[in-house]
This record gives structure tokens, sequence and C-alpha cells, in this order.
């Protein structure tokens, strides 16, 4: 959707949007002489989004007991599709 937003000629500079972190963003457009990379400031009202911080929900998370096995078991059982 972006992509189609952006000038042709500056298509490429969407290579880097999954490069950014939270809170960071890219500024580009005719009031800008040079597409820019920034970093915004902390909002002083957090909003209350449904982002979750997965690095920590997942530390906390244990498979159920087996899971692992079905999964591994799942992986084994795929067939490589030949195309003649």
């Amino acid at each position: 959707m972006i992509r189609r937003l952006v000038p042709d000629q500056m298509s490429e500079l969407t290579a880097i949007l999954p490069l950014l972190d939270v809170g960071e963003a890219l500024v580009l457009g005719d009031a800008v002489l040079l597409p820019t990379r920034i970093k915004l400031d902390r909002p002083r009202i957090e909003p209350d989004s449904a982002t979750r911080d997965f690095w920590t929900d997942w530390a906390k998370l244990q498979p159920e007991e087996g899971t692992i096995v079905s999964a591994v078991e799942s992986l084994r059982g795929q067939t490589r599709l030949s195309i003649d």
C-alpha cells in the first residue's frame, strides 16, 4: 500500500520500512529536501494499542505437552512436490 503512495523514483525506499524500529519513521515529500529516517520522542500519553511485547510474552510461555512432538511429526510427514 505504501509503495503505491511513494513516487516511482523513491519506491526503493520502501524496502527499509521493515527495518524501522518502534518510534522511527521515514519522512519524505515535497517539503523535505532528502528522504530522512527520524526517531520520534515517546508520547507523554502512551497509546492504548494492541501491540504485544512478544519477547517478554514468549519468554514466559511454555509449550503444551505433545505440541512439539506433533509439530515435528507433521514436518516429517510432508512430502516434496515434484514439478515435471
